[in-house]
């Protein structure tokens, strides 16, 4: 997979949730006249900020309707949760602790992480 791309209105607070509040690594970033955006590391999962209102054009997605939330798989979550300011999270029965927080346009988050190995 190569990476996730949102488009957004709110670029700054996607920015600073993106990579401040959940500590995504800068791969690449652009900001011109027509275009300003950043491609993150989340650990593994790559996602691409897109400022909606620096696109030549009006751009848009569409809306998520519900049917994607994005899952970042971490280590040592109740620590990082607890330093977040997020609920203690949840023990799943499929074996991995989890907690869900929206991202800035309301896009659905989850934290995992597996308390083994990975399921398949």
């Amino acid at each position: 997979m190569g990476f996730v791309s949102l488009l957004t209105q709110r670029y700054d607070a996607m920015a600073a949730f993106y990579r401040d509040k959940l500590g995504g690594r800068v791969e690449r970033s652009w900001d011109r006249a027509g275009a300003r955006g950043m491609l993150l590391d989340l650990g593994g999962l790559r996602v691409e900020l897109m400022d909606a209102s620096r696109e030549k054009s009006a751009a848009t997605c569409g809306e998520h309707g519900g049917r994607v939330h994005l899952v970042v798989e971490v280590s040592g979550l109740a620590r990082r949760a607890m330093a977040m300011g997020l609920p203690t999270p949840a023990t799943t029965s499929w074996g991995a602790s989890l907690v869900t927080l929206a991202d800035p346009d309301g896009l659905p988050v989850s934290l995992l992480e597996w308390s083994g190995a990975p399921q398949s």
